[in-house]
């Protein structure tokens, strides 16, 4: 499931290049529709991609235009302006280290 969310985090981590890919991904995913293209809809089908849900949910057009402006920009509004204002006891105890493994979860 690619959403913006996702591309997002890999802005935020540097991973420009896979965020524009997946950006390219998700508007083909919302230009989908049942009835008309640009539907943004809920959900698609896991399996086929099929739109699923109901269409023009302004969330989803929303985190297309987050994801679309972070990687044109490499800024995130929010999301930076919550981690500047994140108190320094709770940025001392974060474990930002992550590693691709397969099948995910704990090693």
């Amino acid at each position: 499931m690619v959403g913006g969310f996702h591309v997002a985090a890999l802005v935020k981590h540097g991973w420009y290049e896979e965020a524009e890919r997946l950006l390219i991904s998700l508007a083909r995913a919302n230009r989908q529709g049942v009835g008309q293209k640009w539907e943004f809809n809920e959900w698609l089908h896991g399996e086929s991609g099929h739109p699923m849900g109901f269409g023009q949910q302004a969330w989803s057009a929303a985190m297309y235009l987050n994801a679309e402006h972070a990687v044109q920009t490499g800024q995130l509004p929010l999301f930076d302006a919550l981690t500047a204002a994140k108190p320094a006891t709770a940025v001392a105890v974060e474990n930002n280290d992550f590693s691709i493994r397969a099948g995910g979860g704990p090693d």
